[in-house]
């Protein structure tokens, strides 16, 4: 009862079995025994980052290096939670250290990769994912994240034939790797290789039934087959799953709204603003529905709230002007047909709208 390492290794144990609670259970007896155990509190802050409590998570983090400022295990720990809290100023600077107290770090090459495509420097996160599957070779393996987070970046480039490349290893590495089966799903798709698509889908589903973006990507899939009753099933499950996710009301409205269930879809829209009032999307696509059912006034509003939120939004200047045009309003309409143009200065329908209601002034 009053070995500290026993109880750490116990946790570990646990942690492996994704037995996330009773791991921080044994984490917690460990450091009553004895605070000041480095790989007791290094092993909190990891596993209080999986549960997604972040602010404990840094606290454990920080405790670990101020009782060793060399464990880069606690650097990388510590920059991987910033990322999730979006500080990657902060996390850059946590895996920089991870590399200075040990160059051959592969950890620190990852994580730096992943904060470098956060930031969209995206030639340099593809050099360092890559030193960082260097390393894992140069070591006798490889490394499934690494590869994963490769074939992402290189899919933000277009350079898809690679990306699936990436995607493929990463799976043949780690056969349940959810996330990179449905993201060589999302590749197969943009290469037109959509029955395979579908199926990495389903592989990914298999493995992780909560997946959110397998869901939806697999309904957008049968959706484009021509099998809309399963494909409206499909992002109706992630809002079962997790029914306070903005996102995932936004991907059944989408939906929704693609197969004409226009009071539906409506009802998502509303709930996904509900949920996060400063998606300029979702109110966007919610003036947008409200004006296929001719809720005009709603609608306005709608578009109008769009652009307090984000002002070069799409082309809700021109939705706006149009709305307001048809209601007699020419001056504002004009106003919102110049912006149009403003923001996209190639609109071929923004300039004809814009002529259009200038000659019904007369000029």
């Amino acid at each position: 009862p009053g070995n500290t390492a026993a109880w750490n290794e116990l946790g570990n144990a646990l942690k492996r079995l994704n037995r996330i609670d009773e791991a921080i259970t044994c984490y917690r007896k460990a450091l009553e025994i004895d605070p000041t155990h480095v790989p007791a509190n290094s092993d909190l802050a990891e596993a209080l980052r999986k549960q997604g409590r972040l602010d404990e998570a840094i606290k454990a983090a920080r405790k670990t290096i101020e009782l060793e400022p060399s464990e880069f295990l606690a650097h990388y720990s510590l920059g991987a939670t910033l990322i999730e809290q979006g500080k990657l100023d902060e996390a850059i600077s946590c895996y920089e250290r991870v590399v200075e107290i040990n160059p051959s770090s592969l950890q620190g090459y990852y994580g730096l990769g992943i904060a470098m495509n956060h930031k969209g420097e995206l030639d340099r996160a593809i050099s360092l994912l890559r030193k960082a599957i260097e390393i894992a070779i140069e070591l006798g393996g490889d490394h499934a994240p690494s590869r994963y987070y490769l074939g992402v970046v290189l899919s933000k480039k277009d350079q898809m034939d690679e990306a699936i490349t990436e995607y493929r290893k990463s799976i043949e590495l780690d056969p349940r790797y959810a996330r990179a089966h449905n993201m060589l799903g999302v590749a197969l798709k943009r290469t037109g290789e959509l029955d395979e698509a579908i199926s990495c889908y389903r592989r990914a589903l298999e493995i992780d039934p909560t997946h959110s973006g397998a869901h939806t990507n697999l309904g957008t899939a049968l959706y484009k087959k021509g099998e809309r009753k399963e494909a409206i099933a499909c992002p109706r499950k992630p809002v079962e799953i997790d029914p306070e996710d903005a996102l995932v009301h936004l991907n059944l409205a989408n939906a929704l709204a693609a197969n004409g269930e226009l009071d539906e879809s409506i009802a998502s829209y509303r709930k996904a603003v509900e949920l996060d009032p400063q998606s300029a999307k979702a109110r966007y696509c919610l003036g947008h529905n409200l004006q296929r059912q001719k809720n005009l006034d709603e609608a306005i509003a709608s578009f109008r709230e769009t652009i307090e939120l984000d002002p070069q939004y799409g082309n809700v200047h021109l939705r706006l002007g149009v709305l307001l045009r048809d209601q007699g309003m020419l001056d504002e309409a004009i106003s919102c047909f110049r912006r149009n143009i403003e923001v996209n200065p190639e609109s071929a329908q923004g300039h004809h709208s814009l002529g259009g209601a200038l000659a019904s002034q007369g000029n």
